[in-house]
């Protein structure tokens, strides 16, 4: 059987790409793996069968250069390595089918539910799950509602906003 040539993107350190990259190595199936990475010290970039620099995944130019790379290698499945290039990619996946490249993600409809927490939890509690005790914290005072501590703060969507409303008196 001939190796099967697989492209992760964002194989730089400690991310979901170089994860995936850790998994196909330890495979017992045969895979010529391409990787990419927006930066030139990415230590996955060493791992690779064949490694190449790209742009960021919200400049224009990712798209067609993904692909360009993708259809060069033969490439027939296309991880993803970041949030940034999974939204990408889920939103052009028609544009890697149509190239008979097969993308391993969820639908989109998925994805923007699991993307904001306030959604999963919503999603999870009409299907019948149980979930933990939560609050939604738009502003200091949504903080007096909360009655258990230890807690764990977290943005519902994207990174950091929430970070300016928790105060440590001392």
């Amino acid at each position: 059987m001939s190796k099967v040539n697989v492209m992760i993107t964002g194989v730089g350190g400690g991310g979901v790409g170089e994860q995936i990259l850790k998994c196909l190595k330890l495979s017992a199936l045969d895979y010529r793996i391409i990787g990419c990475d927006m930066s030139k010290t990415s230590k996955g970039l060493k791992e690779v069968d064949k490694a190449y620099i790209v742009p960021p995944a919200s400049s224009p130019q990712y798209l067609d250069g993904i692909l360009s790379i993708c259809r060069e290698n033969d490439v027939k499945v296309l991880f993803h390595g970041s949030e940034a290039e999974m939204k990408v990619l889920s939103n052009n996946r028609k544009l890697f089918e149509d190239a008979g490249i097969y993308v391993p993600l969820n639908p989109k409809n998925v994805i923007d539910v699991c993307m904001d927490k306030n959604l999963t939890i919503e999603f999870l509690e009409k299907n019948g799950f149980d979930v933990p005790k939560h609050w939604e914290i738009r502003s200091e005072s949504d903080m007096r509602g909360i009655d258990i501590f230890p807690i764990v703060l977290k943005p519902a969507r994207g990174g950091g906003w929430i970070c300016q409303y928790i105060h440590c008196p001392g």
